[in-house]
């Protein structure tokens, strides 16, 4: 079943389109050019100086929506097909050496980012964030054991074009990145500049900056399923309190339109406007149909691995124990602390977790832990 999976979306480039009446109604989202973004955010310009340290020669991967317009029915066909073998971290179940996951997660990521630029709906966007921030970026720190890292080097390459979008006078923000991008189409001339830390905070802001008089336009910022807890993978049960997300534009509170898993924000845009929107944080424990009995652990879009494990594996978590976080220094992350139980629900000691790109290699079967039930 998996092989024939892997061939169906390994596939998807050259199928032909069998609703031909689907192109009319199809307006791709373009993506903003590399070349017009500039990223400082700390997660990612690491990564990237990583790669032109070590895959000098790797080119940014290129997405071009409108070739693949007359293939949407196909798409979405495979997609649905597809889903359901998604895993957590973004690859395929089943998949458990490095290189089998991180191509697999490649292969899902390129089908998701083509029909979030075909549809404009953000749930694709959300698999898309999913594999950059796990098997992406877990690549890029196990560079040294993954035989097709350069395939991931070059995503790193092509996240501005991931991060920024547009179509007409509606331009999307797909990732909270610090950076500073100059939008210039037929219909928008504006500049953004976007400070945030993420993945570690969650509070950012936006600033509008333009040179002639306001423009009108439509600010699409997406939300992600980690915020929502919808459109997350099938079957999956989420335990955490919902997360409380606030949008002010000037300092005033917006009213939250939502459409296709963005916030929409449309308004006469003068220079120096500014938009915050801040996540409370928000850490989800989640099941898996096909880890009965097991949870694991999302803050954010980083999925989480149980580091202190030697010797453990009898230890179990309870769904809503409160969960504590600070900032790793060592390891440059945010670590997340619990306490632990034996099978009878008595507390053993703590239990520690870190994100599982850090250490995907040694740390892909700890992705879950038994779960004691209240």
């Amino acid at each position: 079943m998996k092989k024939a999976v892997l061939m169906l979306v390994a596939a998807w480039l050259f199928l032909v389109p069998y609703n031909m009446d689907a192109r009319e109604e199809v307006r791709p989202l373009q993506p903003v050019e590399v070349d017009s973004v500039e990223i400082n955010d700390f997660f990612w310009y690491k990564l990237r100086d990583s790669v032109r340290q070590y895959f000098p020669d790797v080119q940014k991967a290129v997405y071009e929506p409108e070739k693949q317009r007359e293939n949407l029915p196909n798409l979405l066909k495979q997609w649905n097909e597809l889903l359901p073998y998604v895993s957590l971290t973004g690859s395929l179940k089943g998949e458990n050496d490095n290189a089998g996951r991180l191509r697999s997660a490649l292969q899902v990521m390129h089908l998701a980012g083509n029909l979030n630029l075909l549809t404009g709906e953000g749930k694709y966007m959300d698999v898309v964030e999913r594999v950059l921030y796990n098997e992406v970026a877990g690549a890029m720190h196990d560079r040294e054991r993954a035989e097709n890292t350069a395939d991931a080097a070059s995503e790193v390459l092509a996240m501005p074009q991931w991060t920024y979008a547009t179509q007409g006078t509606h331009l999307y923000v797909n990732f909270f990145l610090r950076s500073d991008v100059h939008v210039k189409t037929d219909s928008l001339d504006v500049r953004l500049r976007l400070v945030g830390s993420m993945p570690w905070y969650n509070k950012f802001m936006i600033v509008v900056e333009m040179d002639g008089p306001e423009q009108n336009f439509t600010l699409h910022l997406r939300l992600p399923s980690w915020v929502t807890e919808r459109n997350m993978l099938p079957g999956m049960k989420i335990w955490s309190t919902r997360s409380i997300y606030s949008l002010s534009v000037n300092g005033e509170n917006q009213f939250k339109h939502v459409e296709n898993g963005y916030l929409v924000v449309n308004r006469h845009w003068k220079n120096k406007d500014f938009v915050h929107f801040t996540i409370k944080d928000n850490i989800l424990r989640i099941n898996d149909p096909d880890r009965p009995g097991c949870i694991a652990l999302q803050r954010g879009p980083l999925v989480y691995a149980f580091d202190n494990m030697a010797g453990r594996d009898s230890i179990c978590l309870k769904p809503l124990s409160p969960i504590n976080n600070r900032f790793d220094k060592e390891n440059a992350c945010i670590r997340l602390y619990t306490h632990a139980f034996d099978r009878q629900g008595v507390e053993t000691d703590t239990i520690t977790a870190i994100p599982y790109a850090w250490n995907r290699a040694e740390l892909k079967d700890r992705v879950f832990v038994n779960q004691l039930m209240p």
